[in-house]
């Protein structure tokens, strides 16, 4: 168990650095170029990591066996 634990909170702190690089992204790309189709996409990619990762959604496709 403890090691679950430690993967999930590895994989977490990883999503959040990866999430804090998106952001910092997007904001250089909106002083610079305000592209909003390009911002949109950031946008969306962010979100999508967010819901996928934090609210679970890839257990939707598992099987009753696999819920923990």
């Amino acid at each position: 168990m403890a090691d679950e634990k430690k993967a999930a909170m590895r994989r977490g702190n990883m999503v959040l650095v990866a999430l804090a690089l998106l952001t910092i992204v997007e904001f250089y790309i909106a002083l610079n170029s305000p592209s909003t189709v390009l911002l949109l996409l950031l946008s969306l990619l962010k979100a999508a990591v967010v819901v996928w990762v934090f609210m679970h959604v890839y257990r939707l496709w598992r099987g009753e066996e696999n819920h923990s």
